[in-house]
């Protein structure tokens, strides 16, 4: 059975070994830790990035019309149009249309977890999703 640090690898749980002064014990502690701090971290910045995200679109489309994610005087780097074609492929792949004019990335959620029909990917859960969380 492996130890602790073999599973993490020991590149990873140096960084808190070091940080304990080579105390292995608090060392772990402090991993622990960290996982249990980025897991009460990612509900609040799951919602700061839709509402972001949101704000953003909501204040291009006043200032630029809905269709701003195509005008290539907004999105002006490799990156940024990369991402949108990505996006749009994944919802082609997934088989998904459109929402809207205004809103053509509608059906890709953050981290890309839910397809557009409201089924979770990555085997951790089947079905529909809860009508709140649409």
């Amino acid at each position: 059975m492996p130890t602790f640090v073999h599973a993490l690898s020991a590149d990873r749980f140096d960084t808190y070994l070091k940080w304990a002064g080579a105390d292995q014990t608090l060392a772990e502690r402090l991993y622990t830790y960290n996982v249990q701090l980025s897991a009460a971290l990612y509900g609040p910045l799951h919602m700061l990035e839709v509402v972001l995200r949101n704000m953003a679109d909501a204040r291009l489309a006043a200032q630029h019309g809905a269709a701003w994610i195509d005008d290539p005087a907004i999105l002006v780097t490799n990156y940024q149009t990369g991402a949108i074609a990505k996006a749009r492929q994944t919802l082609q792949k997934d088989g998904c249309q459109r929402r809207s004019k205004s809103r053509p990335f509608g059906g890709v959620k953050p981290g890309h977890r839910v397809t557009c029909r409201g089924e979770w990917r990555e085997g951790v859960a089947r079905g529909p999703l809860p009508t709140a969380l649409v």
